[in-house]
């Protein structure tokens, strides 16, 4: 008997720490090669900042509207993948009036929310959601922006819809500040 606890307690001196130790440090080296990847490899995109947005109208229930761009100004804060903020219409370019910059009293307030949806096999996607105070009525618009890499870093580029004149197109984000 003393034999046989002897022999089992050189297995486990011998097989069982060594096992285990090695099962720590592999554990504690992967967990250091994700924190890595996600920090260097994939970061969070940094969306906080000022942006002017550009939307150029495609269909709209108004012909008077298709091909027109529209600009915003817009200061997101984000916390994590959350985003809010604000912004404001301050020029548009039309075939009906031209170009023409609002004066401040006439420029038009949004609220702005967000998410990112972070992807690790597909493109990471930004979705942006605004409330306008219009003059005549409240809109609201929605974004979808493509993430595609660091190089777009400083502008995202996507699609938009509007329930101003049930409006849709492209848009364009780039970043001012």
């Amino acid at each position: 008997m003393s034999n046989l606890s002897a022999v089992v307690g050189l297995m486990f001196t011998n097989e069982f720490w060594p096992n285990f130790a090695s099962n720590i440090v592999g554990g504690l080296l992967l967990a250091y090669l994700f924190f890595v990847f996600r920090e260097y490899v994939w970061p969070e995109p940094i969306f906080a900042g000022v942006w002017e947005c550009e939307y150029i109208v495609a269909d709209s229930v108004l012909n008077k509207y298709k091909g027109m761009h529209v600009f915003y100004h817009v200061t997101l804060i984000q916390a994590g993948k959350d985003l809010r903020g604000s912004g404001e219409r301050d020029r548009e370019i039309s075939a009906l009036n031209g170009a023409m910059t609002y004066r401040k009293s006439d420029r038009v307030i949004v609220k702005v929310e967000g998410v990112i949806e972070r992807r690790i096999l597909r493109k990471t996607i930004i979705r942006i959601y605004w409330v306008q105070k219009g003059h005549e009525r409240e809109t609201s618009a929605f974004f979808e922006l493509k993430v595609s890499g660091r190089k777009n870093k400083d502008g995202y580029i996507g699609t938009f819809y509007t329930t101003a004149a049930n409006c849709s197109g492209l848009s364009q984000w780039k970043r001012i500040a």
